[in-house]
């Protein structure tokens, strides 16, 4: 029988507070910072439907569509009431990035300080979950509200599988289901949850006992029911938007060694977070016969002998086992054995699946501070360990504060990504795009950018097309229409570079093949007013 244990509320209440507090001071800068065009213009800055605030139309919009290849309803109508409330105001609404972050940890340090009746060591996984560089990427982000929006309902839900372990009845479970359908209209990334009540049910709740594993997992059928649904609502809607990546660029031997490979990476990030990116490039071309390297094979064995030791020690230390599986199984829909986008990796993945590897350092943490005090006592022992700890947070915290310098803006953000990573193609686009649309425009920075692009990704069709912007600008026509051919060519369901091509045909005095494509970027896009 699982035993859910009082907890002062007056400690949770002040552990509460410092937690919050302590995220204001790291994350005090968003307050300034401005929408970056990677996502934030598209979801929110450029969409009218969010510029419009919170009314029936737009709560109409977010349940029925699937603009930018997802279905999270629930993160719409909250970048609608952030317009309804602050206006397009970005440090606002990074702000309420803040404040939801803020939450999602304080219910995360209820929760496991209820289910274990271990104040501090559920303390030191929410400060840990709060506090570290990892977490930035999803907090400071506008555009991912729904990383920390899903959190909130993620830890809520587990708040209320607790109160309806302690006390079985309908109506609890209701509101255990309630709370898993606002995380998955929220970010389906959440689907993994009956997962993690399975895991809670082995440690700390202990409900797993031998011969019961048929009945806990009747008692979750709703909610695997309903992630289920999810997930193929979310294969749809991200197939139909295009986000979905050409398997013929993403074999399926370099999707196993890339997951393999993030995998090791998420958990040296966790230990020394350095070098953290919006955007960690995914190998397009030129890919190796095998990918199975010595980099790969290290990768593995690594992960391979934390699961051994996890199984081994699964009975004297269950934490283990559970907070390892928690985060193997809870990064499964990211690690790219599916592969959506072209990154190999990214920080953000790590929100909720980051907390199963902070509970086994925490609580080993503890067995071994328990250790230590017996041999030099309990007051020398919180001598030294108590800074420790302390000293670790603040690291932490500070590392987290001049990541979250990185994102004042766009430039500052992807000078970064140049600068930590290798090849990084995405940044070269986006610096060269800002460039060339800037007043007046950079074209010289703009072509050594764009050229970067073209030249370490020959397929990005967007790079050759706003190259060719460069040229059209710059007076060489023929060399604009070339690289508009090749863009056609690359993407022919790229409207901007239909419409490109028939503007050089048509100066060229090709009337008739203008046309074709000025009606071909029409089909491809109905409002385009510049084709019409």
């Amino acid at each position: 029988m699982a035993v859910v244990h009082a907890i002062d509320r007056r400690r949770l209440v002040l552990a509460g507070l410092a937690l919050a507090a302590a995220l204001a001071l790291v994350y005090a800068p968003v307050v300034g910072h401005d929408f970056v065009d990677f996502d934030d213009r598209v979801y929110v800055a450029d969409n009218p439907e969010i510029a419009s605030g919170l009314g029936w139309d737009g709560v109409r919009w977010a349940f029925t569509t699937g603009y930018a290849a997802n279905w999270h309803p629930l993160t719409w109508l909250s970048h609608m009431l952030d317009v309804e409330l602050f206006g397009l105001e970005p440090g606002a609404m990074a702000a309420a990035n803040v404040g939801l972050h803020a939450l999602a940890s304080v219910l995360l340090l209820v929760f496991l300080a209820r289910a274990t009746g271990a104040f501090w060591p559920a303390l030191g996984v929410a400060a840990l979950f709060a506090l570290h560089p990892l977490r930035v990427e999803s907090v400071a982000w506008i555009a991912e509200r729904k990383d920390v929006l899903a959190g909130v309902f993620f830890m809520a839900t587990l708040l209320a599988w607790l109160g309806w372990v302690r006390r079985p009845g309908r109506l609890r479970y209701a509101w255990v289901v309630a709370m898993l359908v606002l995380g998955l209209m929220s970010k389906p990334t959440v689907v993994t949850l009956p997962f993690v009540l399975l895991l809670l049910d082995v440690w700390p709740l202990r409900r797993l006992e031998r011969g019961n594993l048929r009945a806990r997992l009747i008692e979750k059928g709703p909610l695997f029911a309903l992630v289920a649904a999810s997930c193929w609502l979310t294969l749809r809607v991200q197939q139909a938007g295009g986000a979905m990546r050409d398997v013929a660029l993403s074999p399926l031997d370099l999707r196993i060694a890339n997951a393999i490979t993030a995998y090791a990476t998420y958990l040296r990030k966790l230990v020394w977070p350095s070098d953290l990116a919006v955007f960690y490039p995914l190998p397009r071309t030129g890919l190796p016969e095998s990918p199975f390297g010595l980099e790969v094979v290290l990768a593995a064995a690594i992960l391979l002998a934390i699961s051994l030791v996890a199984f081994v020690e699964r009975r004297r230390r269950p934490w283990l086992a559970v907070g390892w599986c928690w985060y193997l199984g809870v990064l499964v829909p990211m690690i790219g054995l599916v592969q959506v986008g072209n990154q190999a990796l990214a920080d953000r993945y790590t929100y909720l699946s980051g907390i199963g590897l902070a509970i086994p350092i925490v609580f080993g943490s503890t067995e071994l501070g328990a250790w230590v005090e017996e041999r030099l006592g309990r007051a020398r022992a919180q001598i030294v360990l108590l800074p420790l700890a302390a000293a670790i947070l603040l690291a932490f915290a500070l590392a987290s504060h001049r990541q979250v310098l990185v994102w004042r803006d766009h430039v500052s953000l992807f000078e970064h990504a140049l600068a930590v990573t290798e090849g990084n193609y995405l940044a070269h686009y986006n610096l060269g795009t800002r460039a060339l649309t800037s007043r007046p425009p950079r074209l010289g920075e703009a072509r050594r950018h764009l050229e970067a692009a073209v030249r370490l990704d020959p397929g990005y069709a967007e790079a050759r097309l706003n190259l060719g912007n460069v040229e059209w600008l710059e007076g060489d026509v023929v060399r604009a229409t070339e690289l508009y051919e090749e863009a056609v060519a690359l993407d022919p369901f790229d409207p901007e570079a239909h419409l490109s091509l028939g503007t050089a045909r048509f100066e060229a005095g090709r009337v008739g093949e203008s046309l074709e494509h000025f009606e071909r970027a029409i089909a491809l896009e109905a409002s385009n007013a510049r084709a019409h």
